[in-house]
């Protein structure tokens, strides 16, 4: 009997499972991945592990995208039971229109993740969309694809909150400081459900009262609206900066693979100073002090206190980056 079959058939047992850092592939991807690496797990035991994650995952046909099996989560949220589900066409699940891209995803690149919306087919027979992460992996056993689907409902909600004008800063128009905390809680939220890691990269300008002083507020607005523009242009997608307060920005990093990767995400936001800052005739170079947090252990932190403590953890770092020199980075 293989996964397709375990799947569908696995009884319900309570077991832990441990996964790392999210990647690209997604929690199931990396789960089926891996347990081809593995010696003595069985389809069987492969199958409960995915009936244990939240992502909806499928496997389909890679000719015919016929769905031949399905994890619970993804009978869940289609409101169908695995017989319904199985030789379904899996774009019938999705929107119309990310139907095409949908197939393109799967024929023709399967490995790499698409974003797109899902249709969920409720128990009453109506639909309602929401956003999704795709994730598409190409199975060692035949023409099969393993087909991982995240909803982002929350992350997109918090995107469109932080984009309203209540939330934003009117000076640089970046996200404000309430803006970050639902950006925050949320990742906190999708980090305790999902493992994901995330870290918080706190930013303060470098004698920026000096440069009011000398220059006057108008300057002074002008290099937090320039600096602003580096750091949005040179964040990521899935992430986030916000306008902490006075000279201060700080950074949510999310879904990187490993410390190293993180050290470079936060050197590429910090080389965005290099460069001189043009403010109407005054030419400044600007430089920053970094504090990362991005571990609640290590930061002593709690759930119950999280973004405070991690909040307090990096800006202790970042005032120990200041004192040592007035352009590092902490980590």
């Amino acid at each position: 009997m293989g996964i397709a079959e375990d799947m569908d058939r696995a009884i319900d047992i309570q077991i832990s499972t441990s996964v790392g850092p999210q990647t690209t592939t997604g929690t199931a991807g990396r789960i089926a991945v891996e347990s081809r690496h593995a010696g003595g797990i069985s389809d069987g035991l492969l199958a409960q592990a995915l009936n244990l994650v939240d992502e909806s995952v499928y496997v389909v046909d890679g000719s015919s995208l016929r769905v031949l099996a399905s994890n619970r989560a993804a009978r869940d949220v289609v409101g169908m039971d695995a017989e319904k589900l199985r030789g379904m066409w899996l774009p019938d699940l999705f929107s119309p229109a990310d139907r095409g891209p949908l197939v393109r995803s799967v024929t023709d690149a399967p490995q790499k993740s698409r974003a797109t919306f899902l249709s969920a087919n409720q128990l009453d027979g109506r639909c309602r969309s929401f956003p999704v992460e795709l994730a598409i992996d190409a199975s060692q056993e035949g023409d099969r694809v393993l087909v991982s689907v995240r909803d982002v409902s929350d992350r997109h909600r918090a995107d469109a909150l932080s984009r309203t004008p209540k939330f934003r800063d009117p000076l640089t128009g970046l996200p404000d400081r309430r803006a970050f905390v639902e950006q925050f809680e949320t990742t906190l939220r999708r980090s305790r459900r999902t493992k994901e890691r995330f870290a918080l990269l706190f930013i303060d300008l470098d004698n920026f009262r000096e440069v009011n002083e000398r220059y006057g507020h108008v300057v002074g607005d002008n290099v937090l609206r320039v600096v602003a523009r580096r750091f949005q242009k040179e964040i990521r997608k899935e992430d986030f900066v916000a306008r902490f307060g006075g000279d201060e920005f700080v950074v949510l990093i999310r879904q990187f693979r490993d410390e190293e990767t993180l050290r470079a995400i936060a050197a590429r936001i910090e080389s965005s100073l290099g460069s001189c800052l043009e403010c109407g005739d005054v030419n400044l170079i600007i430089s920053a002090s970094f504090g990362l947090a991005h571990d609640l252990q290590e930061c002593g932190g709690k759930e119950s206190s999280a973004m405070h403590d991690m909040i307090a953890f990096a800006d202790r770092r970042m005032y120990a980056a200041k004192r040592i020199d007035k352009s590092s980075r902490r980590v």
